[in-house]
Formats: structure tokens, sequence, C-alpha cells
């Protein structure tokens, strides 16, 4: 594991605070209900909000081949593709609230070394008149776009992004090297986390992972990425920012551990977002999926 120089700060916050009167609603919810404040946290949890696509970003939007797909539960999602068709191809998938052009400056910087790149926004992303969504729809987006433009062996994924690339391996994609930023390593740990944001109880995380195998028919410690990155074990390439706030640093360690064809790669005082774009992942990102490439 290489340590990058960048330079540290401790003082970096999440990408989002929450406004302080829902922690307060949860509390107040759950002293005289717990099911009404477990309906109030799931409304939340599985609810993204949606960020204005920044002006820096617009040339690049702009600029993509654009149409819109449907996954297999039937709701639509917006495709970005840049690039050339008989180049080698990348899937980027961008994390919760976020945006397949949130990746600019390395979408801008793979277009360099001729590479097809290919992103989306997910639903209740962007455009997207859907309110809410989940991890497993965005792995059904990433199948969906695997179905319409054949197999794709490279792809990168942030945050929430990642957990559903390794989600599609195991719902037959077949990629051959993935990048993975600030991945979260378990849903409990995303849970847990989540509940702590809103002011919630123990109890809250509970019945939020219940709602999840229930309604999802899954269990959560195998759509968890660290199970799925040790049970496929693709070359893998690791990076987490050591003071990221929205996902500490401890789940990439935990991935790493479990993940053990990946590399892992610590930077500091880039955050949960800056590291997307910074000089150095960028440098690392395509070194790593240069190698062996033809």
């Amino acid at each position: 594991m290489a340590n990058s120089n960048t330079s540290g700060n401790s003082s970096i916050k999440k990408s989002f605070e929450l406004p302080k009167y829902i922690s307060n609603t949860v509390k107040f919810l759950e002293f005289f209900s717990g099911n009404l404040a477990l309906k109030f946290a799931l409304k939340l949890f599985f609810s993204p909000i949606k960020f204005k696509r920044p002006e820096r970003e617009d040339k690049l939007y702009s600029a993509a081949r654009k149409s819109i797909l449907k996954n297999n539960l039937g709701n639509d999602f917006e495709l970005m593709v840049w690039g050339e068709e008989n180049e080698k191809s990348i899937l980027l998938v961008h994390g919760w609230s976020g945006r397949g052009t949130q990746f600019h400056k390395l979408i801008e910087e793979l277009l360099k070394h001729k590479w097809k790149v290919i992103s989306f926004n997910a639903p209740a992303h962007g455009f997207s008149k859907q309110k809410q969504t989940s991890l497993l729809e965005f792995t059904y987006c990433c199948l969906q776009i695997t179905n319409e433009l054949g197999p794709i062996d490279f792809a990168i994924g942030h945050s929430l992004g990642s957990g559903a690339l390794l989600n599609a391996l195991d719902q037959g994609s077949n990629f051959k090297k993935i990048v993975s930023i600030g991945t979260p390593a378990t849903i409990g740990m995303v849970v847990e986390d989540f509940s702590k944001l809103i002011g919630g109880s123990p109890k809250i995380a509970s019945g939020i992972l219940k709602h999840i195998e229930n309604n999802f028919k899954v269990d959560v410690s195998k759509i968890s990425s660290n199970y799925l990155a040790e049970k496929y074990n693709p070359e893998g390439l690791i990076l987490h920012d050591a003071e990221d706030a929205d996902v500490p640093v401890k789940n990439a360690q935990l991935l790493h551990k479990s993940w053990t064809n990946s590399s892992l790669h610590l930077s500091s005082g880039l955050g949960h977002r800056k590291i997307l774009n910074h000089e150095d992942s960028i440098s690392r990102i395509i070194a790593f999926l240069e190698s062996d490439v033809a």
C-alpha cells in the first residue's frame, strides 16, 4: 500500500449535512412510535438528494451520446457514452446522490487514452422524476447497459456505485478490473452510519436492515461489497481518503482485507468527493487500467 503526499485536512466535513430538524423529527417520532420513526427513516434512506449539475460539467454532458434505457424494474435511466465505438470500453458508476459527469476530469483523461467511456444517471438522479431507488436498482442498470452494449471488462465505481458493480458480478457480469473509490464495505455499516446521521437509535438501524432483507428478498451480508469482492476477487484498485467523513476509512481497510486481488491506496485531505478527480487518483487509475491492456 502506498500513501499519497496530499496535504491533510482534519476539518473535512461530510458531503452534505442533514438539517437539524430531521434528527429532531426522528427522535420525536421514536419517542411516541417506533413504527412511525422507522417509516420516516426508510423514506429518507431510499431517497437520494438531487444536486444541481455544476457548470464545469456542462460541456462534458453536452458532448455525450445520450439515450434513455429501462432497467428490469421498468424504470428509466439516462445513458451517456463518450469516445469511439472501436475503442476499449469502461463503465463508470456514480454514488448515492451523484451523477455520471461527476467523474469529469477522469473521463477527459480516459478519452485522451483512447477509452470509450460509458456512464449513466441512475433512477431518482439527474433529470429522473423518480423519487426513490436502491443499491440493487443501480445494479440492474449496470446489467441493462451490458445487455445493450455487450460485455464490458473494466469498471470504476464511486461509493455505492462500487457496490453495484460487485453485485453485477454476482448476477453475471464479468468485469476483469474494478476501481473502487470511497466504498462502504458492508450494508450493515452503511445502515449503522445512516441511523446515527439521522439521530436514530439502534432499533432504527435494525428495522432498516430487516426491511431490506424482507422487501428485496436478500441476505444483506451477501450483497455487501466485502463479501462479493472475496467471492469473485477480480483485479482491483481501492482508493479511499483517510479523512473521508461520509464513508470512514475502516471500510476500505475491511474491503481490502477481503479482496485479496486488490491494492489499496489511501490519500489524505480529499474527503469523499474530491478524490474522484484529483490528479494523483487519476494517474493511479490510468496506470492500473492500462497495465496488460492492448
